[in-house]
């Protein structure tokens, strides 16, 4: 290092200086310094600086105010820091403005360029560079403390159109008696126009800026697209599902996938695999749930199972295969064949099944899909009654094995036209049974218990059609228990699906109920109950009368009757209570007088007991 003092040139080791014992603080001030005056009054003024180079034990903390003329004007302190830095006192000569290249004997000419430079540490740097033997160095001093401003500004709130403070601005802040004794507050009440609003001493207390420690997404990175333009990709993002879906009343079926797909030649080359897989098995088996197939698939994840479906099949909305996927340019209402494919969904609960598990366990357990194959159980489509698997909540008719619900779905009793709402190819009454066994299995099961033949005996006896003509049919006889006459209500109320109120309506107990009113009878006018013809207020308060009479009879059969499920609305009573009162032998049912059941969707059975099972 060559070292240059006093206008010469050192030799290869730096001098030896002096540093004179004075006391040195160093303010660094945030802003650009042009004017050292007004550099000062941001400070605080000359008393404000005495007190910063005070020897005292306690170091007072600095203000720098940002609007020094403004008194309102919040300032921003600095804390002193203790440093070890020495001040130096660098000369140099004046740039004159002219400048040549280097090295050359050329005349100087005039730069408009260096008279313009900003005189900041580079512009100095660059004089000492070009005049390496015209500089000398001194020191000042050590500077043991140094203030910077590295805290956060207050909110700052500009009082200049303010009267208030623009008076006390001009009286008490000038410090004159004289001026003092005109401050006057105005006495009168109420809002003043233009509203004055004064501001608080402070704002807010946050004086350090919250570190946020942003990082950039691991799974953004930059790629190129089809026109070479560098694009930022999020490889974390799921791919975007595009199944063809359509509504039971559509009349037309998709025969291919949908277009915004793009090209399964382009797609991931386990896809691809998967895909040709899955045309294979829609040839053995038009319609599956995605269940199925994916036990069918047991070395894909969920991710590679949904990525291919869509390829090969289009799925229903609503209607009796709903959630099931369908071979392209198949149309399951069209014929009869089909009806073994229909599908069953239930909300399925899990709290019986988690109880007594650790927590990790409810964890794993709760209703999902596996994505590992070895976890998976590769028959948890298969309902045989004897066990269940919670990793759906679809089921179709081919994959019942249990020997109840197999032989009601082995029924020639069919539909001539398909029912493309709610039965699909089956009778309402057989639809309507089916479900609602294997809701109350699935119930049981999911309890830690089996429901045998002998519990659902009365049940299978329910007729395959159920309309006015039959309805008496699904009266129970004497002696149910009350979850029979519950799981009773359930199958009319579900074969009431798309029937109209007056078909709906339960008939009452008895020969002397049947001879007032019986669908298609005397006193019947066009197979409507009697409350139907009355006025509007009337009939209304017939219901209510029939709805207190049915409440009184559950209370005395012991019934509770809020543990009935929202949906089936009819409420029931045990018939055996009281044979001697005529009037208090209410029929199941009793409350379809005046009823109406929405034509509402099939969202799916509810197996725990407590919910809705219709949405």
């Amino acid at each position: 290092m060559t070292s240059h003092v006093n206008g010469r040139g050192g030799g290869s080791e730096a001098p030896w200086y002096r540093i004179p014992r004075k006391t040195i603080v160093n303010v660094e001030h945030p802003g650009i310094v042009h004017s050292l005056e007004k550099t000062i009054k941001t400070l605080g003024g000359p008393q404000s600086l005495k007190e910063l180079v005070s020897e005292r034990n306690e170091a007072p903390a600095a203000s720098l105010y940002l609007r020094p003329d403004d008194h309102t004007n919040h300032p921003i302190t600095a804390d002193p820091v203790r440093s070890e830095d020495v001040l130096l006192r660098v000369t140099l000569s004046k740039r004159t403005g002219r400048k040549r290249k280097r090295g050359s004997a050329e005349p100087y000419q005039p730069d408009e360029s260096i008279r313009r430079a900003r005189k900041d540490a580079q512009y100095y740097l660059r004089s000492m560079r070009d005049c390496p033997s015209s500089y000398r160095v001194e020191t000042v001093g050590a500077v043991q403390r140094t203030y910077r401003f590295r805290a956060l500004s207050d909110f700052q709130h500009s009082t200049e159109n303010s009267p208030f403070m623009n008076k006390m601005r001009d009286t008490l802040l000038q410090y004159d008696y004289p001026k003092l004794k005109n401050f006057r507050l105005d006495p009168s009440r109420g809002v003043k126009s233009p509203e004055d609003l004064i501001p608080p001493p402070t704002i807010t207390p946050q004086t350090v800026p919250f570190n946020y420690s942003y990082l950039q997404n691991p799974a953004v990175k930059f790629a190129l697209d089809a026109t070479g333009k560098a694009v930022l990709t999020n490889l974390s993002t799921a791919q975007k599902i595009l199944t063809v879906m359509v509504t039971h009343d559509d009349a037309e079926i998709p025969t291919t996938y949908n277009p915004q797909l793009p090209d399964l030649r382009t797609q991931d080359p386990k896809v691809q695999r998967t895909v040709h897989r899955v045309e294979e098995l829609m040839q053995e088996r038009p319609i599956w749930t995605r269940r199925a197939l994916g036990n069918q698939l047991d070395d894909n994840t969920e991710t590679i199972n949904k990525a291919s479906f869509q390829y090969v099949g289009y799925m229903f909305r609503s209607g009796p295969w709903r959630e099931a996927l369908v071979r392209f340019g198949v149309d399951p209402r069209t014929d009869a064949k089909y009806r073994i494919y229909q599908t069953m969904m239930f909300q399925i609960s899990t709290k019986d099944a988690e109880r007594g598990q650790t927590k990790w366990e409810e964890e794993r357990t709760k209703y999902r899909r596996s994505k590992r194959g070895k976890m998976r159980e590769m028959t948890s489509h298969i309902f045989d009654g004897k066990g269940i698997c919670l990793d759906g909540k679809v089921w179709q008719v081919c994959d019942i094995t249990d020997p109840i619900l197999a032989h009601l779905l082995a029924t020639t009793n069919l539909r001539p036209e398909c029912d493309t709402r709610y039965d699909g190819w089956y009778q309402n009454g057989t639809w309507a049974k089916v479900k609602t066994i294997m809701k109350e299995k699935v119930k049981a099961l999911i309890g830690g218990r089996q429901t045998s033949t002998v519990d659902l005996a009365k049940l299978l006896q329910l007729p395959d059609i159920i309309n006015d003509a039959t309805r008496d049919q699904t009266v129970l006889p004497r002696g149910a228990n009350a979850r029979e006459i519950e799981m009773a209500t359930e199958i009319r109320v579900k074969a009431s699906h798309g029937m109209s109120q007056a078909q709906i309506h339960a008939p009452r107990h008895g020969p002397a109920s049947r001879a007032r009113w019986r669908p298609g009878g005397p006193g019947d006018v066009g197979g409507e109950s009697p409350g139907a013809h009355l006025p509007d207020a009337a009939a209304a308060g017939r219901h209510e009368a029939r709805v207190e009479e049915a409440m009184e009879a559950f209370g005395r059969a012991g019934m509770d009757v809020e543990d009935v499920s929202e949906d089936d609305e009819e409420d029931e009573d045990e018939e055996d209570e009281d044979e001697d009162d005529d009037d208090d032998d209410v029929d199941e049912g009793v409350h379809d007088g005046g009823m109406e059941i929405e034509d509402g969707e099939d969202d799916g059975e509810d197996v725990d007991g407590d919910d809705d099972d219709q949405t």
